[in-house]
């Protein structure tokens, strides 16, 4: 039977959801005191919402009462008023307030119930004073409770969150959930307001059928409207449809004519707006939850968030759900075994570095604003990070197929169903059997021919060569050289980033992909050929990794022999412009240096151990190092590189060597053979470079050179291998820190190849999951290296920036 809101709806001719939100706003004024349901222990779900009205009675509180919260709890128990406090496992606090209309206050919201729950302030996070949107004034705020009454509050506050319910049944919510939206109200019953009804609905349906993300836009211009919908991988599914449920209901109660509005719970996010924003990263941050249990071993906590945080942000980056969960176990100061849970997520439709980026940002502020609870979790309107120590979370799984809601099938249809099909299957079967045998005798004469060929040929600089032939719509694409031209104004110096020994790199816009990029021009003068052009097309075309620049197309134009590469743009270009910087307070600081340490290892991790055929970089070094806007770090510049077959990884060579002067491993200079040692090597050149400050070959003060690797060598021989650490950082560093990237540096820049770790190794070693090793007080001497004459130590060392160093390009050199 039809309900009567669908009735009213079909008799104005409106979709019966449509008619339902209507009806919604008409009676939006209507009471909307929260009644509450009796908690029930039938195994139905849970909902949590980030609710915003604190002003709404609670149980524990009610509008007309004073005292302290911890002794009016009691008291409440005493009378049998109060309903068990919720354990912390689970809860989800609500850290927001909202102070609006008077109605707000009537209903016992205000600066005095704020007090009686322990709340310190009411603020604006990352404001100095409350934003107004529509009829709300939102206040994101941290919760904080006096220190004698830490556990009563913070429970006292999860009661206000706390909504058990059947799904059965609506559950009845508190009327100013999160939400933000404008000012400015668009007519009633116009197009726009229509259209933003029909998208709600797509959007509830379109989150459940992709994966918990959706965005669509609907309506044509000017009355276009853009959302999307997410689900929170926390949640169940059901939990999570619910609420998308109840989000797009409320945007008809609690902004039915705002031109834009977000709906924020902590099960799912829905947004819509008039403009486009889908892809761009919107650093709003909308809740800081904390447990307000500290840790007995904060140092302990810190450390074990931060590494298990960073890894699962480079996980949830490159997944294509965005998210990632996961656990670290961690031994505190009192010896207890502890294990931690975390998750990280974001938005589907942002791109890698966006997701690393956002969720960078978002554990910054974690170890700010919750540097000692054993919980917490941040939420924003583009990221999401959290996590526990109480035990695993309950992480969400694609939807499964609903069998038991088909219609059932009759027995006779389905009856001839099946004979239809067999019938089909078996003339089927007969034509391909005689297709197969006519295009047999074709196959063989083709085979014994010529062998299949992978592109077709051109001319290249006077000889033939072959044109790659990616496969259509998962490599980079071939551009045009006049697309190319016209995104750089005609590779205006201008648009000139900077230049090196393969060519110039200018800033381009491709307006028909709406999107910035760095487009490499190959110098003619350049040895980097034909080969090396393919090679690194083909090679980076198969990688999909968070810390390896994306390469977007390329371009061959034959009447002028051009080879141009197009890269996705790194907005702080690469390190050592940045490690080497002349004003002091543009250089790179530890934090940011130690990041990219470990995301230059997590590339070469990917690089050598995680990809179907081995791939060895060759030249890696800083000007090679791309820094995004967040100072991500990703590997660029495969000119060089070489796929090589993994018999066992650490006995694959190449035999022709490549590289830079000053990174290349001594062994590959005096015998050709290039291997994944030899990318090792290089790494642990950079690590020092990195946390010395100074270039590979450093220029002493009677004016000869010498290696960095053997200066730090000294040092660490004399016990004082802090004195290693650049000067300009003045002490401003983690210790432990900088010992790991100094000592793993000489071990990745061990003379001898076969006392190298392993890139994995190495890095387990940083992220502080392993030991330490233990190096000989002496650098050792390899035959086929001679040491660079005795001098003084690192002190001495003067000059800041590399001097002669040369680019080894299969048998050439360009000075760099």
């Amino acid at each position: 039977m039809a309900t009567d809101d669908q009735d009213q709806g079909r008799r104005r001719g409106l979709d019966p959801d449509l008619a339902r939100d209507a009806r919604i706003r008409e009676t939006r004024s209507a009471s909307v005191e929260p009644r509450r349901r009796t908690p029930t222990d039938d195994g139905r779900p849970e909902l949590q919402l980030l609710l915003a009205s604190v002003g709404a009675p609670t149980p524990a509180t009610s509008p007309g009462r004073r005292g302290d919260p911890k002794r009016r709890i009691q008291g409440e128990k005493q009378r049998g008023k109060a309903p068990p406090l919720p354990s912390l496992q689970g809860a989800r606090v609500v850290p927001a307030c909202c102070s609006g209309s008077g109605e707000d206050r009537r209903r016992g919201g205000g600066r005095r119930r704020r007090r009686r729950l322990g709340f310190r302030s009411c603020r604006p996070w990352g404001a100095t004073r409350a934003t107004r949107f529509g009829r709300l004034t939102l206040h994101a705020i941290k919760l904080e409770a006096p220190t004698s009454a830490v556990n009563s509050i913070c429970n006292e506050a999860i009661t206000l969150v706390r909504i058990r319910t059947s799904l059965a049944q609506p559950a009845v919510y508190t009327p100013f959930p999160p939400l933000r939206s404008t000012d400015n109200n668009i007519t009633a019953g116009s197009a726009y307001q229509v259209n933003v009804d029909r998208l709600v609905h797509l959007l509830r349906d379109g989150a459940a059928n992709n994966d918990g993300f959706f965005n669509i836009s609907h309506g044509n211009h000017p009355d276009e409207v853009f959302g999307l919908a997410m689900c929170y991988a926390d949640y169940s599914w059901e939990k999570c449809l619910f609420c998308l449920e109840h989000a797009a209901a409320w945007v008809g109660t609690g902004c039915p004519f705002s031109w834009r509005a977000s709906v924020n719970y902590d099960m799912c996010l829905l947004r819509y707006s008039d403009k486009p924003f889908f892809g761009g990263l919107d650093p709003t941050l909308t809740a800081v939850v904390r447990s307000c249990t500290n840790a007995t071993d904060a140092a302990s906590l810190n450390e074990a968030r931060l590494k298990l945080i960073i890894g699962l942000s480079g996980d949830a980056a490159r997944s294509p759900r965005r998210f990632a969960y996961g656990k670290r176990s961690y031994v505190d100061s009192h010896g207890e075994s502890l294990v931690m849970y975390a998750l990280a997520q974001c938005r589907g439709d942002l791109e890698d570095g966006e997701c690393n980026g956002c969720l960078n940002m978002v554990r910054e502020e974690l170890e700010k604003q919750i540097p000692f609870d054993t919980a917490g979790y941040l939420l924003g309107y583009s990221c999401y990070v959290r996590y526990n120590l109480t035990g695993p979370m309950e992480i969400i799984q694609p939807p499964p197929t609903d069998a038991e809601g088909l219609p059932p099938i009759d027995k006779w249809k389905l009856i001839k169903l099946i004979m239809m099909v067999a019938g089909g299957f078996i003339a089927g079967t007969v034509a391909l059997l005689l297709c197969l045998g006519v295009s047999h005798s074709y196959f063989l004469q083709w085979r014994k021919g010529k062998k299949k060929s992978a592109g077709s040929l051109t001319i290249f600089r006077g000889e033939a060569v072959e044109i790659v032939e990616l496969e259509q719509g998962t490599g980079p694409r071939r551009f045009s050289y006049d697309e190319l031209a016209a995104a750089t104004d005609n590779f205006s110096d201008d648009r000139k980033l900077g230049e090196g020994g393969f060519g110039s790199v200018y800033r381009g816009f491709l307006e028909e992909l709406n999107l910035s990029v760095a487009i490499k021009r190959v110098s003619k003068s350049s040895r980097q050929g034909w080969k090396e052009f393919m090679s690194e097309v083909k090679i980076i075309s198969r990688l999909r990794h968070r810390n390896l620049v994306v390469l977007i197309g390329w371009c061959y134009h034959g009447v002028d022999d051009e080879l141009l590469l197009v890269y996705e743009l790194m907005d702080n270009g690469s390190m050592d412009k940045h490690l080497y910087h002349p004003d002091p307070k543009k250089q790179l600081a530890w934090s940011t240096r130690y990041k990219i340490v470990l995301e230059l290892g997590s590339a070469l991790v990917y690089l050598h151990h995680d990809t179907e055929k081995c791939v060895v970089h060759r030249d890696i070094k800083p000007s090679n190092v791309m820094l995004d806007a967040s100072f991500g770090a990703k590997l660029g510049d495969f000119g060089l590189a070489r796929v090589i077959d993994d018999d066992g990884g650490r006995r694959s060579r190449t035999t022709t060597p490549a590289g830079t002067t000053g990174y290349m491993d001594p062994e590959c200079m005096a015998t050709g053979r290039t291997s994944v040692e030899s990318d090792v090597y290089s790494v642990g050149v950079v690590l020092l470079e990195i946390a010395c400050g100074r270039c590979p070959v450093v220029t002493l003060q009677n004016g000869s050179t010498a290696h960095l690797v053997q200066r730090v060598w000294e040092l660490y021989g004399a016990g004082r291998l802090l004195d290693a650490a650049d000067a300009r950082l003045a002490g401003d560093y983690n210790v432990q820190e900088m010992e790991r990237v100094t000592t793993v540096g000489l071990w990745c820049a061990h003379p001898d190849r076969s006392f190298r770790p392993t890139i994995r190794h190495a890095v387990k070693v940083l992220l502080f999951d392993a030991p330490l090793p233990n190096l000989p007080a002496v650098m050792p001497p390899i035959a086929s290296y001679a040491p660079p004459p005795a001098a003084p130590l690192l002190e001495s060392v003067t000059g800041s920036h590399c001097t002669h160093v040369a680019a080894i390009r299969d048998g050439g050199a360009d000075l760099v």
